[in-house]
């Protein structure tokens, strides 16, 4: 079936007989040049001079295009942009994707274990988290303020890279709960109801949030600041929980940092922190091995991005900073052998190797 237009302007269609107008019978239009079935059958046609462009190009540079207005929407390329918008749906729905609801659902999971002896509170009391990063800052804030909080801070050491972005997010998290919060809080969805997370939005604006304005956000509710760790200006004692994500491991002065988050910290308040300890090139590249930073001998404190503390390191600080430990659950274990610890620098060719191993680490504590 085709498509083409009589000449008051409207839409007739054809498998590829002969196209009439109102005008007399008798009067034959070509057929046109459209392939038959064209309205039904979309479909990608690979290209010999884009096949081989890495998919970061292509994508950006579709992005590119359409955030110019070029090329101007018609029927086909509408139809295709739907079925991409569709696919990229699930391809996008990644812990690697800052903005996707498995990152947060991910995350959300290690700072709430359901065997934590104790448990953080979420109703009234005020959330930290920082290092929250500036490309999707507000959206662990939002979910615990949807959730019962009363206040959330969100602390990094950059701006925020996208504003109207950025406000997009906290709409998407609002919708995401409102609609399927067990996809995000799990087991804990069957403790809240859609009515009263509906409720703990109070003071957003909903609609400007979706239209990328960040005046949708109260100031008084959610806030971020674009601080160091080392001088937060919050006031001293007056947060219930401080939350970060692969941070720690990234920080030259860790017991300076602990100590600033003690200081803002109520005393009985919670910290629960990620961290990250392998060689983060591992990450991009098949040649590094996943404790080779611990083969470089320097002074540096930062080698690769990393302080190079291993996870069990971490815990007498939290300890000496005025923490006392509630739990400690180490993760993502990699191999190794006498020869591999033999090819690193002390202190680490001297650490038992049951402390190597482990290569993250999520810690609870609460304030003293």
């Amino acid at each position: 079936m085709t498509s083409v237009a009589n000449e008051n302007g409207m839409e007739t269609f054809s498998n590829n007989e002969t196209a009439r107008t109102d005008g007399p019978r008798s009067e034959v239009q070509e057929p046109p040049a459209i392939p038959s079935g064209v309205l039904s059958t979309y479909d990608k046609r690979p290209s010999v001079e884009l096949g081989g462009l890495p998919t970061v190009e292509l994508v950006s540079e579709l992005i590119r295009r359409f955030e110019l207005g070029d090329p101007m929407p018609d029927q086909e390329l509408s139809f295709l942009g739907h079925r991409l918008n569709r696919v990229l749906g699930s391809f996008i729905d990644v812990h690697l994707n800052r903005n996707s609801r498995t990152r947060l659902r991910d995350i959300y999971g290690s700072f709430t274990q359901i065997d934590m002896p104790f448990r953080p509170p979420i109703i009234g009391k005020t959330w930290v988290e920082f290092g929250c990063g500036s490309l999707n800052p507000y959206a662990y804030s939002a979910l615990m303020l949807a959730l019962g909080a009363s206040k959330a801070i969100a602390i990094d050491l950059d701006p925020i890279g996208d504003v109207a972005e950025a406000s997009r997010s906290v709409s998407d998290v609002f919708s995401w709960l409102l609609t399927d919060a067990a996809a995000i809080i799990r087991e804990d969805a069957t403790t809240i109801s859609s009515t009263e997370i509906l409720a703990n939005l109070h003071g957003f604006d909903l609609a400007a949030l979706a239209a990328g304005s960040p005046a949708g956000i109260p100031v008084d509710r959610l806030e971020y600041r674009q601080e160091s760790i080392y001088r937060l200006g919050i006031k001293p004692e007056s947060v219930d929980v401080v939350v970060s994500n692969t941070v720690l491991e990234h920080l030259p002065d860790v017991d300076r940092a602990l100590g600033a988050l003690a200081r803002i910290t109520r005393p009985g308040g919670f910290c629960i922190h990620n961290i990250d300890t392998i060689d983060h090139r591992f990450y991009g590249s098949t040649e590094i091995t996943p404790l080779e930073f611990l083969s470089i001998e320097t002074d540096e404190a930062i080698v690769h991005g990393s302080n190079r503390w291993r996870p069990a390191d971490f815990i007498p600080a939290f300890e000496q900073s005025g923490f006392d430990i509630v739990k400690v659950s180490f993760h993502t274990p990699v191999s190794v052998t006498e020869a591999y610890r033999s090819t690193f620098v002390e202190p680490w060719c001297s650490t038992p190797i049951e402390n190597l191993e482990p290569t993250g680490v999520t810690i609870t504590a609460r304030r003293r």
